[in-house]
């Protein structure tokens, strides 16, 4: 993401933690060793999206749904 967006500070991550719970935790060690925070939402079905984008939206840099 930091080649398109250099100025990167934090991204938001949608995610369902049953399927990517494990990737998620992954991520947030690299982003600590790189500089990012992360703020995370969980979406455990689709109608929990609009919900985990208005925690996320105002607060990231770029958003990032797995």
């Amino acid at each position: 993401m930091r080649r398109v967006l250099p100025s990167l500070a934090s991204v938001g991550i949608l995610y369902n933690p049953t399927e990517n719970g494990e990737r998620v935790a992954g991520l947030e060690a690299v982003a600590v060793r790189r500089g990012v925070t992360l703020k995370t939402a969980i979406v455990e079905a689709p109608r929990d999206l609009p919900a985990g984008l208005e925690r996320v939206a105002q607060r990231v840099d770029a958003i990032w749904g797995i």
